[in-house]
């Protein structure tokens, strides 16, 4: 099978399965288990048929022997699973995160490969302000581990991030009031500081003392700095990660206000540990060396010292912050209302499609994972094996990650190579890709090429007779996806305009 090769699977019935731990509905023959759910799960089902179209171990398809994963996965290997579980929001959450039910048919394929020799990870860093616990409890994953657990296979769910915010409602706003960082365990194999230097795609646009303007919300930019500089450009990267000998990225597909999407490419910044080391984006207009906005404002520019301020005071100083909560949350409430009245240009917090910062950052984190060696260092090979899936069954539109409209899509694509699936995917949601630089660019890297191929390569192959074994611009049926407003009159196709 050729990596430049992308396989989308259409779920005639786009659903989740609600009942943990996401039995099959049936005994596969290969099925290594007795346990099965008198739900139907056309999850598992349709990713079984996922396998079978991409031609994984074909000639054993349908009998006890079937193993799609042996060619990534031996016995005795680490195997981490990085699924997106950026945060917990009950109303949203199968179009926030990746569902159990898709890590639940994954981890049976891996334990098939593994043939119970070896060690399985599931980890992921979410949001500052996601409760781990709550996440992992409403989604139905916790009680997926523990089946296996019970079943005395050697598997682990970990949280990678070092430090958390823990948050509670507000009675008035409705709206998340922060009050106190607690430090969590993190990572139980640690983690190894990845400094990448000149070889960072940030280096160019952090000279002289451009670096002071990168910025991640609700972080302390002073962090930011010692990790990222005119010199040295690090990162937290967890140690299951780099000691992993494969990795299993489950996506999430949706919209993305600063990265214009997420996909494969996007589900990497979770490797970190630590979320202020994450440039998102530069403070200040484009004139200014930043990529907050596009014009010179003083309303922005006072609005911006406001929020490095309230973040700076929440981080050390959690109690005055608390105090001062009420104020803080009704300036910026009116501040957003004036700014609705601006019609050109209203973005924020580089919510829009001048980002120039964050797909530099992605960049170097899918760097870091295929090239960075056990002991962190930057390699010119490949270091671990690599397999991609995006759940798209049901995906997230408009003001995605966090603010996502549930939709319909009904899809989960795979393949071994990030960026041609992430472009395949661009294409299926009728997204012009050179309009988004985490596609566009990342395709003309130099040096450490995260993949090998060019977009004229790409060829999807699909069981939906309009998206099978075409290449880009011969899709006869897109899913007509809604990118965020900052996004949206760039690259989506049918209504793009000129960004010049």
């Amino acid at each position: 099978m050729e990596a430049s090769n992308v396989f989308v699977y259409k779920l005639n019935n786009p659903s989740y399965p609600k009942i943990p731990p996401f039995h099959p509905d049936k005994l596969h023959p290969e099925y290594r288990f007795v346990e099965t759910s008198n739900e139907v799960n056309y999850v598992y089902n349709s990713f079984r048929e996922l396998l079978y179209l991409m031609g994984l171990d074909k000639e054993n398809y349908n009998t006890k022997n079937w193993n799609p994963f042996k060619n990534f996965i031996s016995p005795g290997n680490l195997v981490v699973i990085k699924p997106n579980l950026v945060l917990n929001n009950p109303q949203k959450q199968n179009s926030l995160t990746t569902h159990a039910s898709l890590i639940r048919v994954i981890i049976d394929f891996v334990i098939i490969a593994l043939k119970r020799k070896g060690e399985i990870i599931i980890g992921d860093a979410p949001l500052q302000r996601c409760d781990f616990n709550e996440l992992i409890e409403n989604s139905g994953l916790r009680k997926t581990i523990d089946f296996y657990k019970a079943k005395k296979i050697n598997i682990k769910l970990v949280d990678f991030r070092k430090e958390m915010m823990v948050v509670k409602r507000n009675r008035i706003s409705n709206s998340y009031k922060k009050y106190k960082i607690t430090k969590l365990k993190g990572d139980p194999k640690g983690y190894k500081i990845v400094n990448l230097k000149e070889q960072s795609n940030l280096y160019k646009i952090s000279l002289d003392d451009n670096y002071k303007k990168f910025r991640v919300t609700n972080y302390d930019p002073k962090i930011m700095r010692k990790a990222h500089n005119h010199t040295d450009h690090r990162y937290f990267v967890s140690n299951s990660v780099l000691q992993a000998d494969t990795i299993i990225n489950i996506s999430k597909l949706k919209a993305h206000r600063k990265a214009g999407f997420t996909g494969c490419l996007k589900n990497c910044i979770g490797i970190n540990g630590n979320k202020d080391w994450l440039p998102h984006h530069r403070v200040g207009a484009i004139s200014e060396g930043g990529d907050e906005y596009l014009e010179k404002n003083y309303l922005k520019k006072f609005y911006e010292k406001l929020i490095n301020f309230e973040d700076i005071l929440l981080i050390k100083y959690p109690k005055i912050h608390n105090f001062l909560y009420y104020l803080f949350f009704f300036f910026r409430a009116g501040f957003l209302r004036v700014l609705s009245k601006i019609k050109k240009n209203n973005f924020l917090e580089g919510s829009w499609y001048g980002n120039n910062t964050l797909w530099r950052t992605i960049a170097d984190l899918n760097q870091i994972l295929i090239y960075t060696d056990k002991k962190g260092k930057i390699t010119n090979t490949s270091q671990r094996k690599r397999f991609y899936i995006c759940d798209g069954i049901i995906s997230g539109q408009s003001e995605g990650p966090l603010e996502p409209i549930p939709v319909k899509t009904g899809i989960i694509a795979g393949g071994y190579d990030p960026l041609m699936i992430d472009l395949s995917l661009a294409e299926l949601m009728d997204l012009n890709y050179k309009k988004i630089p985490q596609l566009d660019r990342i395709f003309k890297l130099k040096k450490n090429k995260i993949s090998e191929y060019n977009p004229s390569d790409l060829l999807i192959f699909s069981n939906n007779s309009n998206w099978n074994i075409k290449k880009l611009n011969e899709l006869t049926e897109t899913l007509n996806f809604i990118p965020s407003s900052g996004w949206k009159k760039i690259i989506k196709k049918s209504n793009a305009i000129s960004s010049d």
